[in-house]
């Protein structure tokens, strides 16, 4: 790696601008590169994708990115299949065991990981042994409650949304459910709200999330937020 940095989504008007920065900053800017692969959150269509997360809306353009930044070939590809070829790539001391069952070398792989939303792929393996991965939006399911706190949750949900029928769960296993989560909790029990932290978490816009998870350790109701997520 030569060169990372990361950028809010919400700090620039369009992913071009980030890509300028981005090629000033790593001091790129004479240096061109050939090729470009971008792993984005969302659905690929003809080598385009709208981000849905984003509140005033990005939309990355592949042959638009090519004829602005003078790079030959750009390709997009979703997150989550990214995330899975680069399970392939893990070696032992990079990943944890969690229990003891014999490994299948020849066993499907899936991987599930919560952001500003909740994505998903799986692999499978081809019969020359080569896995193929497979993205997909696991994230736009049903939110099934499996106890009375989230079967209370759910209908707190519901309520604010004013949705009917159902919302995907998502709205929950995700950076912004998690400050789903903790305002349910603050709220259904007033009396273990901790000052300090409940400022902190009012005022940090779009990394509540972030404050839950600093917080866990010390603070009841953020820990019992992520025993809920």
């Amino acid at each position: 790696m030569l060169f990372s940095k990361k950028y809010l989504n919400e700090d620039y008007a369009s992913f071009a601008e980030v890509c300028h920065l981005f090629l000033n900053e790593a001091k790129l800017v004479n240096q061109i590169p050939e090729a470009c692969v971008l792993a984005c959150a969302g659905p690929i269509l003809k080598n385009t994708v709208d981000f849905t997360n984003v509140e005033f809306g990005w939309k990355i353009d592949g042959p638009c990115l090519e004829k602005e930044l003078g790079i030959k070939k750009v390709r997009l590809i979703n997150d989550f299949a990214a995330m899975g070829y680069g399970l392939l790539t893990l070696r032992p001391h990079e990943y944890m065991v969690l229990n003891d069952a014999p490994k299948d070398e020849t066993a499907p792989m899936a991987t599930i990981g919560a952001g500003t939303g909740l994505g998903e792929c799986f692999l499978t393996p081809g019969t020359d042994g080569q896995y193929s991965c497979f993205a997909c939006e696991g994230g736009h399911t049903d939110f099934a409650p499996a106890d009375e706190i989230e079967i209370e949750l759910y209908n707190e949900i519901k309520a604010k949304l004013g949705c009917s029928k159902r919302f995907s769960v998502e709205r929950i296993v995700s950076g912004p459910g998690l400050a789903t989560i903790y305002e349910f909790l603050a709220k259904k029990f007033p009396e273990k709200v901790d000052p300090k932290v409940h400022e902190e978490f009012l005022k940090a816009n779009t990394q509540q999330g972030k404050v839950i998870g600093e917080n866990a350790k010390t603070n009841e109701l953020c820990n019992q937020t992520l025993e809920i997520f």
